[in-house]
């Protein structure tokens, strides 16, 4: 497990405020944001992986949350790719599955629960869990 260290240096004030704007506009924070932006140039140096697990996340679930006509549908999704949604604190948050441990707030990968619940004409459910069984059209061979 890597070890998180604080950091202080200097930025020309129209790159930070160009970084919190574009931060923003990500629905990240400035810090995940300034990280993945470090990994991603990084990456390109060393000619690695992403080093940005959110980032890494967010593409991987980018199609489903796109193609979801519903909070089922998108429980199921997800399911089949490892992840399930849950209610904790007020907010949405990203859990592995079946062994459910807490991620991080949807909104930190980029999926806002206002704009899914436009979307898909109805709240999250209260109880989350979505349906029993992962439909056949869902499941991972």
């Amino acid at each position: 497990m890597h070890r998180d260290r604080s950091v202080t240096f200097r930025l020309p004030e129209p790159l930070l405020t160009g970084m919190l704007r574009a931060a923003r506009a990500s629905e990240m924070t400035a810090g995940d944001f300034l990280r993945a932006a470090l990994s991603r140039r990084i990456a390109e140096v060393e000619g690695g992986d992403d080093l940005d697990a959110i980032l890494t996340i967010r593409r991987a679930l980018s199609k489903d949350f796109a193609e979801a006509t519903g909070w089922t549908d998108l429980q199921c999704r997800l399911r089949a790719l490892g992840f399930v949604l849950r209610r904790m604190d007020g907010a949405l948050y990203l859990f592995t599955w079946p062994v459910e441990r807490r991620l991080l707030p949807l909104t930190r990968f980029g999926f806002g629960e206002e704009d899914l619940t436009l979307a898909f004409r109805a709240p999250f459910p209260a109880h989350g869990a979505g349906p029993a069984r992962v439909p056949a059209r869902h499941k991972v061979a």
